[in-house]
C-alpha cells in the first residue's frame, strides 16, 4: 500500500459545549485520502461476506445498536432479579 494512501491528519472539532479553551471539549476526526476510504470499503465489504456474525453482535453493525444490547441486558437482569 503506497505511503500517500496511509497519510491522514487529525483535526480538532469543538463539541459546542463548555469552555472552548479546554481541550476536553474537543473531539478529533481523521481526514484520509479518498483512495484510502475506497480501499477500506472494499476490505470491509469482503470481510463482512467472509465473517459469520451472530444475531447477538449489535455494536458497529448496520441497522443494529448497542442501545438494543443495553435494553436486552436490563430485561434479562430484571427477569432473573425476581
Amino acid at each position: 500500500m503506497p505511503e500517500e494512501w496511509r497519510r491522514s491528519i487529525f483535526v480538532p472539532i469543538s463539541k459546542n459545549k463548555g469552555d472552548i479553551q479546554s481541550c476536553t471539549n474537543y473531539r478529533r476526526i481523521k481526514l484520509m485520502s479518498h483512495t484510502m476510504k475506497l480501499w477500506e470499503r472494499v476490505v470491509e465489504h469482503r470481510l463482512r461476506e467472509m465473517t459469520r456474525i451472530t444475531v447477538n453482535q449489535l455494536g458497529f453493525m448496520p441497522g443494529r445498536s448497542t442501545m438494543e444490547a443495553i435494553f436486552m441486558l436490563r430485561q434479562v437482569m430484571e427477569r432473573y432479579k425476581e
